[in-house]
């Protein structure tokens, strides 16, 4: 039993729980073009998915929102641009604290971007972008609108 200390212990909750992401956006000028989609990737279940024209009203303004995800489940953040200009900064962190995803330091993404991720029971085992230099990663992939 856990109680005596003999059990599985887990930093963040137990395996296949929820745990909560926060997502980040510094919208630009240009707000009624951006958009965004938090997706399992096993299943295709959508956590959130934000369309473009949702944040028209609020030009230039930090916009955050708070998504239950399970933990153990690959998951992908697809920021979308209507314009193909990408020029929203954002920055996915989950609850306990450690960078899932961020724009980084790039200029544009253009239509799309794609990060890949996995909160894990510790957070050795979360998996981030690979140009975040984490010990374990997969790269993003770019996706392109038709």
């Amino acid at each position: 039993p856990v109680e005596s200390g003999c059990g599985p212990s887990w930093q963040d909750g137990p395996p296949g729980g929820p745990v909560n992401v926060r997502v980040e956006l510094r919208l630009d000028g240009r707000p009624e073009e951006t958009g965004w989609l938090l997706q399992r990737i096993d299943d295709g279940a959508v956590y959130k998915y934000v369309p473009m024209g949702t944040y028209r009203d609020r030009p230039n303004e930090v916009v955050t929102e708070v998504v239950t995800i399970r933990r153990n489940k690959p998951c992908r953040f697809v920021m979308l641009d209507d314009a193909g200009n990408g020029g929203v900064r954002y920055r996915l962190t989950k609850s306990a604290g450690g960078l899932l995803a961020s724009s980084g330091t790039r200029e544009a993404f253009g239509r799309s971007v794609e990060h890949r991720f996995t909160v894990g029971t510790a957070a050795h085992y979360s998996v981030v972008p690979w140009f975040l230099g984490m010990e374990y990663s997969q790269p993003i992939r770019v996706v392109a609108a038709g």
